[in-house]
């Protein structure tokens, strides 16, 4: 029997909330209870909740996403702008060519004759082929260079980053439907006591041994419980909605849950510790800044040195002048240069800008020091919920089974007229109360382990 329930997590449900059909035949074995819980739910301690439902949903958030989509473009510019000749380490070469066509009348004068031409068509034409490159600046370009494959990093790092943001969402939304699905089975046990808790109050009205109230107070109580039912499917719905939002699917689907229950990971506090301060993403970006403002100190440094520019080209040009005394003047030929500045004194501009990028580098290392303090705030304060709510899963799972014995007890005592509705009413309270109270540490025990898990910068391997 054991076997059949670990295969089929429904039937452990069954066991600890059966539908009753008559109280007085069911017998509570409370031993193969604490058995069946103890094969159920512990394993799942030392697990992480993976199904491969939950799996294909993941891998559907990473395909599918508008927003991921749109930022994978990010990573192609960035790409795109790892160029030497963007970076101005190779030459740049240009065509230039021009024509100019004129009609001009001229009139030369000496001290002893006149020259006059009527309108003449004048031509002219120029071409030429030019290259110029910086031989030198300082290692600014290179520098350039560099910070486009820093640039590269920073990319990759925020896709990382969308990555795991989207991961962590439909876990938490896969989470919130296992949650609302237990919320709904463990209302629709509280339903069927209801119903026949109705039932017997109304059975005994018939035959004169009840009363009018609590006939009305159990039927109030069962609508009570079909109306939490219908709010709770209300809520699946929504989170349902978003789900599909992530997956880009149409809205009205509905996505499977096929996890019952949860299964809590067992955490080792260290381990989340190390994985973090060298893993999570604000680490990582802290130490792409701090290469960055490394850099933009050194670019800045290198306007104070000498730069060192060259050219080479060809030109051609010949006019053809209509009326002109010289009809035709041409000239072509290769010409080049190098072009030397040093820059002496500039109101200390380049000083200051060295000066604020060496306050930024120090300020990315305050950063980097907070950051650590703030992440090991936060471990501390997940961990610490993980461990309240593992503790307080073991207080609720004795008080479901004490709560699921006593309206057993309790209905039976009602049944037999040893006690009213209204203590009746009281149990039944109270033996919803614990389940409730039990889905919601194991909800929030998962909730915790999922926070621990997006901490160690390791949710996208896990």
């Amino acid at each position: 029997m054991l076997l059949t329930i670990a295969k089929n997590p429904m039937n452990y449900r069954k066991m600890l909330f059966p539908k009753i059909i008559d109280i007085t035949r069911i017998q509570v074995d409370i031993s193969i209870l604490w058995i069946v819980l103890f094969v159920i739910l512990l394993p799942g301690f030392s697990h992480s909740q993976h199904s491969s439902k939950l799996k294909e949903y993941e891998v559907r958030v990473l395909e599918a996403n508008l927003s991921k989509k749109a930022d994978e473009l990010n990573i192609q510019i960035a790409e795109n702008n790892l160029n030497k000749g963007l970076a101005g380490l190779t030459p740049s070469i240009g065509l230039t060519a021009g024509d100019n066509i004129s009609m001009t009348s001229n009139i030369t004068e000496s001290a002893t004759t006149v020259n006059k031409n009527g309108f003449r068509v004048n031509n002219s034409v120029n071409a030429g082929i030019f290259a110029n490159m910086a031989l030198y600046n300082g290692g600014r370009n290179k520098n350039l260079y560099e910070r486009y494959k820093i640039l590269i990093d920073q990319a990759n790092l925020n896709q990382r980053e969308l990555a795991e943001q989207l991961i962590f969402q439909i876990r938490s939304l896969y989470y919130q439907a296992i949650r609302q699905n237990q919320l709904i089975n463990a209302t629709e046990k509280a339903i069927s006591y209801a119903d026949q808790r109705l039932q017997l109050a109304t059975n005994k009205l018939d035959i004169g041994k009840g009363n009018k109230v609590d006939v009305l107070q159990a039927e109030v109580d069962r609508n009570q419980y079909a109306s939490e039912i219908e709010m709770y499917k209300n809520d699946l719905d929504n989170i349902y909605v978003q789900m599909n939002a992530l997956m880009n699917l149409p809205l009205d689907n509905r996505p499977e849950i096929t996890d019952s229950i949860f299964s809590i990971q067992s955490i080792d506090k260290e381990e989340i510790r190390r994985s973090m301060l060298s893993q999570h993403t604000e680490i990582i970006r802290n130490k792409i800044n701090y290469n960055l403002s490394i850099n933009k100190l050194q670019d800045v440094k290198g306007m104070w040195k000498p730069s060192l520019n060259a050219s080479l080209g060809y030109s051609f040009s010949r006019s053809d002048n209509g009326g002109g005394f010289f009809r035709v003047n041409s000239s072509n030929g290769i010409a080049g240069g190098v072009t030397l500045n040093v820059p002496i004194y500039d109101g200390k501009a380049i000083k200051t800008q060295i000066k604020n990028a060496e306050l930024t580098t120090k300020q990315v290392e305050i950063q980097q020091e907070g950051l650590v303090l703030n992440l090991t705030t936060e471990l501390d304060r997940y961990y610490n919920n993980y461990k309240n709510a593992m503790k307080l899963l073991e207080i609720q799972k004795a008080n479901v089974l004490n709560a699921d014995e006593n309206i057993k007890i309790g209905f039976s005592r009602f049944q037999s007229g040893l006690t009213d509705g209204f203590e009746f009413k009281q149990i039944q309270q109270s033996y919803t109360d614990a389940n409730f109270r039990y889905i919601d540490v194991l909800y929030q025990a998962k909730l915790n382990e999922l926070q621990l898990n997006y901490l160690s910068g390791q949710i996208l391997e896990n």
